[in-house]
């Protein structure tokens, strides 16, 4: 019964933490959303251009986009706050 409301405890603390979206006022598109999403999957640049049929130039200028956006030095740093932000589930 303890080790429920630790779980429970613990979950809400975590939603209470979160800054909402609306206060952040950070905007990615669906498109630099959607190349964060297939670069947490591992994928390189080309291959996301090969996926969402775009050049590969434009694979890299969104991620790079967002970085910007999300105030992340790299393309893995930008991964991991949209992942924590919740942009990209």
């Amino acid at each position: 019964m303890l080790r429920l409301v630790g779980i429970y405890v613990h979950n809400r603390m975590q939603d209470l933490c979160k800054p909402e979206r609306a206060e952040r006022k950070i905007k990615l598109t669906p498109r630099e959303c959607d190349c964060l999403k297939w670069a947490s999957d591992g994928k390189s640049s080309w291959d996301i251009s090969q996926i969402l049929v775009i050049s590969h130039y434009t694979a890299d200028w969104y991620p790079a986009s967002a970085s910007k956006k999300l105030q992340a030095v790299n393309r893995r740093q930008a991964v991991a706050e949209a992942l924590r932000q919740g942009f990209i589930v």
